[in-house]
């Protein structure tokens, strides 16, 4: 029997962009879990030893436009919300913080941003 249900994360390899519901499972062993609650998204990164690093400090509006983007090889959590704005998540020393991006701190972010996203969240 052939079913045409999409599994979750099937298209998700360990990094890029994410833009549903589910637990995702990065190239460097972060696991990032998207829920929706009452039309509310919400995320939190865990470590290996499922200790919480990085937990959204705004929800972000389902009706809007969001998605979040791993970049492995910088250890950068992207979040794009077309409602609430956007920021990075950046690893330092075992420790994650976030970055409010600006039109005045965008030349001057700790990373750089894929090109993959830039387009969304420099408009």
């Amino acid at each position: 029997m052939i079913s045409c249900v999409k599994k979750e994360n099937e298209q998700w390899k360990g990094e890029g962009k994410i833009d549903h519901i589910g637990e995702f499972k990065t190239k460097s062993m972060y696991t990032i879990k998207v829920e929706n609650n009452d039309d509310i998204i919400s995320f939190n990164v865990s470590d290996n030893s499922k200790h919480s690093v990085v937990t959204s400090t705004e929800g972000i509006s389902n009706i809007h436009n969001w998605y979040l983007y791993w970049d492995d090889a910088n250890k950068a959590l992207w979040v794009y919300s077309s409602d609430i704005g956007s920021s990075v998540w950046l690893e330092q020393n075992s420790i994650f913080s976030e970055t409010t991006i600006t039109y005045k701190n965008q030349d001057k972010l700790p990373v750089k941003m894929p090109k993959e996203i830039e387009k969304d969240i420099l408009e």
